[in-house]
């Protein structure tokens, strides 16, 4: 059995598995995401907007004192509260979480807590393994099959 480092040991769900939130308006988009990160083993909160993905973070941090979250996907252009205005919350709920935006609109600048930009449109299967490799230490398995 391979030694933990405290990220996987704290950052994995009730189930032992890394809890990704996918934040995304458009229902393809984020489906399609959950579905990926579940096929990787992953267990997926998904949400249409920024808020109720705020509300989420803040009530898990009040009870907790720390993310659950292993990895937060989110879109930029949303409504009720944009990608941006997330990062820049989840900054002070879960600033040890790894924080990634999606968009196909980019921006000058993004909040520093935003560890990678990701344009749209990207290929799934590869961007999805790439991301749990280097931020969530997860191993993945070949999702290429996925996509057909």
């Amino acid at each position: 059995m391979k030694n933990q480092t405290y990220f996987e040991k704290t950052h994995k769900s009730s189930y032992g598995k890394p809890l990704v939130m996918i934040v995304e308006d458009e229902t393809s988009i984020r489906l399609l995401a959950s579905k990926f990160f579940q096929f990787n083993d992953c267990i997926t909160n998904d949400f249409v907007n920024g808020m109720d993905a705020h509300e989420i973070l803040a009530i898990n941090y009040g009870a907790k004192k720390k993310s659950l979250y292993s990895l937060i996907l989110s879109d930029i252009t949303m409504p009720h509260m944009d990608g941006i205005d997330l990062a820049e919350r989840a900054a002070i709920l879960a600033p040890e979480t790894p924080f990634i935006l999606m968009t196909g609109n980019p921006q000058d600048s993004y909040p520093p807590n935003v560890r990678e930009v990701i344009y749209k449109p990207f290929s799934f299967p590869s961007t999805i393994k790439r991301l749990l490799n280097q931020y969530v230490n997860h191993s993945v398995q070949e999702a290429d099959n996925l996509a057909r």
